[in-house]
């Protein structure tokens, strides 16, 4: 039970910095978004990125390509 709330904590703080990231860039997906937070200093593996923002119900934009 106290890993599970430990890991409840941490998640929080990490979906915070992808919402902000989000926010910013709406049109990063996982592993664009996983190099922001690497930039941040937060190293994280892309599968709990990609966990993260299906929980937050997050996804990124397509950009149009002009040409």
């Amino acid at each position: 039970m106290i890993l599970r709330e430990k890991r409840a904590d941490r998640d929080a703080d990490l979906k915070a910095h992808i919402l902000g990231i989000h926010r910013l860039r709406p049109y990063f997906g996982y592993k664009r978004m996983r190099t922001a937070l690497g930039k941040e200093g937060l190293v994280v593996n892309h599968k709990k990125v990609r966990r993260l923002m299906r929980e937050l119900q997050i996804r990124g934009d397509s950009l149009e390509r002009v040409g």
